[in-house]
């Protein structure tokens, strides 16, 4: 019998990327030996304020010159072309549907265990994919995944605690940084660095 292939899905608004977003993307491709990592740009993020995002195709080109150099990081459109907002669970209907063989990995932060139960279909969710969910500074992640299993029973058995790089860099913090005319070096790629300086993004 073939193994199934192992594929990491990361998700979010990627408003920017930043190294954070990269290194916890290599640490859980390394810690469960999967195939690629696909950064999935949510357009319309269901716990977001649009307000405070940049155009979805701007969010996307950043993540495109993010992963450019590793051959193991791509940027599919999965959810750019989707109308209303963006629900975890349709682009893991989309993926099994497209590839139903893979074994599907959707990383998150630890923190995120906390609300899970809330997300959209999330039993379907569960069913679709296993869990590999990344410390947080200052959250505990067992606490949490207890509360999950709480919430839905037999939630833990598709969740993995994986360790990943630990760095206090935040898309929030990014933002305010460029608004108030600040250093993001070393925060981003200098690919993204230049793009958000020639598009003027988060100047307002």
């Amino acid at each position: 019998m073939v193994a199934p292939r192992n594929i990491g899905i990361l998700g979010g608004s990627f408003n920017p990327i930043h190294v954070g977003h990269l290194l916890i993307a290599e640490d859980v491709r390394e810690a469960l030996a999967l195939e690629k990592i696909l950064f999935v740009v949510a357009p319309r993020p269901w716990m977001k304020d649009d307000a405070s995002l940049a155009p979805a195709e701007a969010r996307w080109d950043m993540v495109r010159l993010a992963i450019q150099s590793n051959p193991h990081a791509h940027a599919p459109r999965l959810d750019m072309d989707r109308s209303g907002q963006s629900y975890a669970v349709d682009t893991l209907r989309d993926l099994r549907r497209n590839d139903p063989a893979a074994q599907h990995w959707f990383i998150m932060g630890a923190d995120s265990l906390d609300t899970l139960s809330q997300w959209r279909d999330v039993h379907d969710l569960l069913a679709l994919c296993r869990i590999a969910a990344v410390p947080r500074p200052g959250v505990d992640a067992q606490r949490s995944l207890a509360a999950l299993d709480r919430a839905i029973p037999g939630a833990a058995a598709r969740v993995a605690i994986v360790p990943a790089a630990l760095i206090d860099v935040s898309a929030t913090d990014i933002r305010r940084r460029v608004r108030e005319g600040r250093s993001i070096a070393y925060r981003v790629p200098p690919a993204v660095e230049s793009y958000i300086r020639d598009h003027s993004l988060y100047r307002a």
